[in-house]
């Protein structure tokens, strides 16, 4: 038994961007049966499930708390859902390694739904806990954690941990080489247009208390 080998006693993954779109290249079979079509946005290269399959096979934690709201505006498909069936199908994960949160469609949310979780679960101030998320997003994710729901978890880029295999894949998502998937993940960090939301803007409001809450 190597659990207190474990870097982690769990990793909380926040979820990507997950778009329902009729030409989608992904599917979800829903527990109604109806395939859903969807993309992933944010994170074209799946950065987020690479890392975690990594961390899962070198041993660093064996259970991961996934974090998102809902793919439609129904709210009938939890981005949670999604990820476990992707995480489960393409990367190898085991069903039972793989603990889905619902909760609303933003930080906040998945701050407030992780706290619950590891308050029932009696793990909340003693245990070492993850934070994975693209690293675009992380420090601004991480402060929302402490501040909406006083969680200090450790952060983890997602990137950093699929460095070595993802090389060119990480320099073309943040090198702005004005097509459409790249410049997209620019202007997540600062975005084009002044008024609109960005990971800048978003610690600029924080700082001057006119924070609203993401989409992330």
């Amino acid at each position: 038994n190597n659990i207190m080998k474990k870097t982690y006693s769990a990793i909380v993954v926040l979820a990507p961007g997950i778009e329902k779109s009729g030409d989608g290249p992904l599917s979800f079979q829903g527990e109604g049966g109806e395939a859903l079509p969807y993309k992933i946005v944010g994170d074209p290269f799946e950065f987020r499930f690479k890392a975690v399959r990594k961390l899962y096979i070198e041993g660093m934690s064996d259970i991961f708390l996934l974090a998102g709201g809902t793919v439609d505006k129904e709210g009938k498909t939890p981005k949670a859902g999604v990820m476990r069936h992707r995480l489960h199908n393409e990367y190898g994960i085991p069903l039972n390694n793989l603990i889905p949160l619902v909760n609303t469609s933003n930080t906040q949310g998945n701050a407030r739904a992780v706290l619950r979780y590891l308050a029932d679960k009696n793990i909340l101030f003693i245990e070492k806990i993850g934070l994975l998320t693209n690293f675009y997003h992380l420090a601004r994710a991480t402060r929302i954690f402490i501040e909406e729901a006083n969680l200090r978890l450790i952060p983890i880029a997602a990137e950093a941990i699929v460095y070595d295999d993802n090389y060119e894949n990480i320099v073309s998502f943040y090198r702005d080489r004005k097509d459409n998937e790249v410049s997209e993940v620019v202007e997540r960090i600062l975005n084009s247009r002044k008024d609109e939301g960005s990971e800048i803007k978003g610690f600029k409001d924080m700082d001057f208390g006119s924070y609203k809450s993401d989409k992330k």
